[in-house]
Parts: structure tokens; sequence; C-alpha cells
């Protein structure tokens, strides 16, 4: 669990406290100062989910960078191995072609 949502957790704990403290108020003004409470804990946790949220994004985009750099590299590494193999394959096709007129110089 990341320290946001630990943060969010444990705001949302105090939340549901503070919920059952007012349903326990018998007073409005009781009602009225835990209410108040409510509001301030519900904005923290709205701040710590989106302060969550963006550090997750911004780890996300740095993912997805590498990830692209990743791929471009393999890319890469395809292109390169398809040109080797294309060098070997001509290679080959060049010793094949040797190997049958070798005997034929060796006859004159």
């Amino acid at each position: 669990m990341t320290s946001y949502e630990t943060a969010v957790s444990n705001l949302m704990a105090s939340l549901t406290s503070l919920n059952q403290a007012y349903k326990a108020a018998n007073t409005i003004d009781g009602k009225d100062k835990i209410f108040s409470a409510m509001e301030v804990l519900q904005d923290e946790v709205n701040a710590a989910s989106i302060a969550g949220l963006t550090a997750a994004d911004t780890q996300y985009k740095v993912l997805t960078n590498n990830f692209k750099s990743c791929t471009d590299e393999l890319k890469q590494l395809q292109t390169d191995i398809n040109t080797y193999v294309n060098f070997l394959s001509t290679a080959s096709s060049v010793v094949a072609g040797l190997a049958k007129v070798i005997p034929l110089i060796a006859m004159v």
C-alpha cells in the first residue's frame, strides 16, 4: 500500500468514526460541529486521492516511455538480425555457386 493509500484509508476510518458520532449526537450544535469536521476530513481525503493519482500517473508515464524505448530498441535489433540473415543467405548462395564452379575449373 502506498503512503497515499494509507493516508486515504486512515482518513476514511476517521470519517467513519465521525459519521457514527454524528448519528449519536443529540444536539443540532453537536451535529453541526461534527459535520464541519467531516467536511474538512473529506477535503483531505480528496486531496490525498488526487495526489496519489497524480504520483501514479507520473510513474506510469515514466514506465510508458521506458517501454517505448525498449520497443524501439527491439525493432532495431529485429532489423539488424534480418540484415545479418540476408548477408548469410547471400553468402550461402555465393558458396553454393562456387562449389559448382570449382569442380568445373578443376577439370580444365
